[in-house]
């Protein structure tokens, strides 16, 4: 499998437990996070900002688990 550089973003409240858990999903994967940038957006939600290099395969699978956190309303992953 090839790896490429992803950057996966995610939109939803700013809990804890959150991030907590996209943490954990790469690290169940063993795919080592290049950055994770947490902000606030205009209209008070966070955005998660995830930057790995993993094979696209995974990251789909990462980005379908992190869609199914209640308190994420929008999940896209980008090259």
């Amino acid at each position: 499998m090839e790896t490429q550089k992803f950057v996966v973003t995610a939109v939803g409240k700013n809990r804890l437990e959150i991030l907590n858990r996209i943490a954990s999903l790469y690290l169940q994967r063993n795919i080592p996070v290049e950055s994770f940038i947490l902000s606030k957006d205009r209209d008070g939600n966070s955005r998660y900002k995830i930057c790995a290099q993993a094979p696209e395969s995974s990251i789909i699978k990462i980005v379908n688990q992190i869609n199914n956190i209640v308190d994420i309303s929008k999940v896209d992953y980008s090259i």
